[in-house]
């Protein structure tokens, strides 16, 4: 299976041929992951993994072949071997089986929280039991507090040893070295992938754009949805301002080349050369963009909706990067009656959890206020592009961010601050790295094209 429903308490027996199929695949893990058989729900599975670690330790085959001739020779014996255990499902196991052993850690995990979560339970039955037949104050004490100890013992059972762990983190340098992996991913803007500093964005954690409003964040961030669904990555673009449509039409006008300002003028005045000419290029643009590997949602979801959209989109393989435009601006959940900041930081810690559990790149463009944009009132020496703190409303997104990018544009001020003197080059948007994991801090220039506001070099894709 290529993803795992994370909740035990939704899917346990899911996550018990998951870790059965794991350990017949790679039996090594038997030996270093820990794996008891109480972590397991079903009786079958716990059996199973009884006569596993049975013959890894006598150094016997635990493949399905070697699982099914163990079973059948147990029965002819009068044996239980693996009771409840169908043996036909033993050769369905290959088709559980995680796409690597970091994965497994991960499945482990769930099936221990579950474990927990069932100690726990039957804790508070007891006790409930015990008070209902009138025990002894004494002895529900002593019931309590064993409860709490075996409770502490399973906690620190859960945690996994360095040699688990570097399993998992050799398994993922070998999906690296074979290319099945990757560190940073090519973006579609051959600017930004081919800078030796730059290259890319990061293949995990959460990557943060921040820039004044106007500034051209969505503009870059539409550039990062075209690029990368042309060079074949699913894409997930949630716009929290537009409607689907909107963000399609506007992907369209920046392949095309279109002032939407433009169009409108001309559709006002009634058709003419020039419309006929832009609508050309726009159906053009619209059937590129419909070929794309690209999905889109709008205004109105709150944080939660967006995540479980993009879960139902990696199910189904459709989800290789989440876009978010913008931080602050999804709809604020029903329990969460919170002031803004707490709102924002709530958007932030969620979408950085979902890039954690999906394992896929996601990509948030967040606003600064006008004030630590450089442009309030009565600034005289304004100093505009943004530190990696300065997200409005908030005071963790950045900590939550993998990677953190702070947008200047001088055409900007230009237009707005009379008599600014101009401190870059025009129809040019500057990307200063601000945080980045690989401690390669520096700065990339590039092109910013109107109309249709297009970001770095045009696409060559398919005729483009």
């Amino acid at each position: 299976m290529n993803d795992f429903i994370p909740g035990i308490v939704d899917a346990p027996l899911d996550l018990d041929r998951q870790m059965v199929a794991a350990l017949s695949a790679w039996p090594e893990l038997i030996d270093t992951l820990g794996v008891e058989a109480e972590d397991l729900r079903t009786d079958g599975n716990r059996a199973l993994l009884q006569l596993m670690q049975l013959r890894r330790r006598a150094g016997l085959n635990v493949d399905p072949a070697g699982l099914d001739h163990a079973i059948y020779d147990g029965r002819q014996r009068g044996q239980r071997t693996a009771a409840g255990f169908d043996p036909r499902d033993l050769w369905n196991l290959w088709e559980w089986v995680p796409p690597s052993r970091h994965s497994v850690h991960s499945i482990l995990g769930d099936l221990r929280e579950h474990r927990q979560r069932r100690e726990a339970k039957q804790a508070s039955l007891d006790m409930q039991d015990a008070v209902r037949r009138g025990d002894d104050a004494a002895e529900i004490a002593q019931q309590m507090h064993a409860s709490a100890t075996r409770l502490t013992q399973l906690q620190r059972s859960s945690m996994e040893s360095v040699e688990a762990v570097a399993i998992g983190v050799l398994d993922e340098v070998e999906r690296e070295l074979s290319g099945e992996r990757a560190v940073y991913i090519r973006t579609g803007v051959a600017e930004w992938d081919d800078d030796q500093d730059f290259g890319g964005l990061s293949a995990e954690g959460v990557t943060l754009f921040i820039a004044a409003s106007g500034m051209g964040k969505t503009s870059l961030l539409n550039r990062f949805a075209i690029g990368l669904a042309a060079t074949g990555t699913p894409v997930y673009l949630h716009g929290t301002e537009t409607s689907p449509s909107r963000r399609v039409r506007d992907l369209a006008n920046s392949l095309a080349g279109i002032s939407a300002r433009a169009w409108s003028v001309a559709q006002a005045r009634g058709k003419d050369r020039w419309l006929e000419e832009q609508a050309t290029l726009l159906r053009r643009a619209l059937r590129f963009v419909a070929e794309l590997p690209l999905s889109v949602s709008g205004a109105g979801l709150t944080v939660e909706k967006v995540v479980g959209k993009a879960r139902a989109l990696h199910k189904e393989g459709r989800c290789g990067v989440v876009i978010v435009d913008y931080l602050q601006d999804f709809s604020r959940s029903r329990d969460l009656d919170a002031a803004r900041g707490a709102q924002v930081d709530h958007y932030s810690a969620t979408l950085k959890e979902l890039a954690a559990d999906l394992r896929v790149p996601v990509v948030v463009g967040a606003q600064v206020s006008g004030e630590k944009a450089g442009v309030a009132k009565g600034t005289k020496a304004p100093t505009p592009i943004p530190q990696m703190w300065d997200t409005q409303w908030s005071s963790k997104a950045h900590q939550d961010a993998e990677e953190i990018y702070a947008l200047y544009r001088d055409d900007y001020y230009v237009e707005r601050i009379e008599g600014w003197t101009r401190k870059g080059a025009p129809n040019e948007i500057e990307v200063h790295a601000r945080k980045r994991r690989d401690g390669c801090i520096g700065k990339l220039r590039l092109d910013f094209v109107l109309p249709g506001k297009w970001v770095g070099s045009r696409l060559r894709e398919r005729g483009q």
